[in-house]
């Protein structure tokens, strides 16, 4: 009898003791798991803020560096391929984008101002500049896309036009806006190449460098247009016109927009703000839209959606009492969005 209680007791104590092993081993478990996930949210974390690092260095590379280059620029089954001249210097960027494809036409930037250089030797000036190219207005004015509209982390590194590069990827957390990839240059920061992607995770738009000079030497000449000769024809936007059309005199007001997008023109509204002026850009850093706002004439886009790639031109017709106009919407956004934001462009009259 004192036999079989001295085996239950030993049994007891070993039991007592695997518990205590497996309790153990649980609890180094359970430990290991919190420093891994420790350690994988740190390092999300801190995959989150190089990415915004890179973006800041982004913004200030597109503005500041020389080089010169031949991109190609992809929308849908519409690809075309320019060469890109970009110097700064005394404080001033000076741009001019030369079109390699088909009929030459140029684009010659200084500064906010704008001159299109068309077939024919026709100028076209803009009077508020209107951004162009892939980033080029929003982070010329270094609006840097916000943590709660986009998820932005470093994904690794490529090569790209003979460069070695750091891919960026910045995801959109809501259906009012697209997705990027980004691979930028890892001494400056400029941007080689991007994807523009849908909510499908289809690449919609994409830009990329075949062939890039950093740190050029670039001369006036090398800036100036190549297209004027001794005659030209010299016009103004009409959207941006000053005349009788009655929308041009009147304040407007933007009553929508998805979150983060601010106004990176001169006279122009946001939401809940009025201003004036017929011709809006909107911004988030990342995607751009411009606004157009005119009379109702029997020329110009016929109304609805039109979409390339990534980018839809949007024309709908409403009315403000006795009166009619027609709203244009250009840019980078998801055709919900734009029909949205349309729908609550009126008049301010306060």
């Amino acid at each position: 009898m004192s036999q079989l209680k001295h085996q239950l007791l030993s049994r007891k104590r070993v039991t007592r003791t695997c518990l205590c092993i497996l309790l153990l081993v649980s609890g180094f478990e359970t430990i290991a798991a919190n420093v891994v996930s420790s350690k994988e949210e740190k390092a999300s974390a801190l995959s989150v803020q190089k990415g915004n690092v890179w973006l800041e260095r982004m913004a200030e590379a597109m503005q500041t560096q020389n080089y010169r280059g031949v991109f190609v620029y992809s929308r849908g089954n519409i690809s075309s391929s320019m060469k890109v001249i970009h110097r700064y210097q005394d404080g001033e960027d000076r741009e001019k984008l030369v079109q390699l494809d088909g009929e030459m036409g140029e684009i010659i930037r200084t500064g906010d101002e704008l001159v299109c250089v068309l077939p024919g030797n026709k100028v076209v000036s803009l009077e508020q500049s209107i951004p162009s190219g892939p980033f080029a207005g929003a982070f010329a004015r270094r609006l840097m896309p916000r943590q709660d509209q986009y998820l932005i982390t470093v994904e690794g590194g490529d090569r790209i036009a003979g460069h070695h590069a750091v891919k960026i990827a910045i995801m959109a957390k809501d259906s009012y806006r697209y997705s990027y990839v980004l691979w930028l240059e890892r001494q400056s920061g400029l941007l080689l190449r991007s994807n523009l992607i849908n909510l499908k995770g289809e690449v919609l738009e994409q830009f990329h460098y075949t062939s890039l000079e950093l740190n050029a030497n670039i001369s006036d000449a090398e800036l100036a247009s190549s297209n004027l000769g001794n005659e030209y024809s010299h016009e103004s936007l009409p959207s941006i016109r000053s005349g009788s059309d009655w929308t041009a005199h009147m304040g407007w007001r933007v009553g929508w927009l998805p979150d983060g997008f601010l106004p990176v023109n001169k006279g122009v509204i946001g939401r809940d703000n009025a201003g004036s002026g017929n011709v809006q850009v909107f911004t988030d850093g990342l995607a751009s839209f411009s606004v157009f706002i005119e009379k109702p004439s029997s020329k110009g886009m016929p109304e609805g959606a039109t979409v390339i790639g990534a980018t839809v031109a949007y024309v709908d017709r409403l009315q403000w009492q006795d009166y009619d106009y027609k709203v244009t919407i250009v840019g980078e956004l998801p055709i919900a969005a734009v029909i949205k934001i349309a729908e609550k462009i009126v008049p301010d009259i306060h």
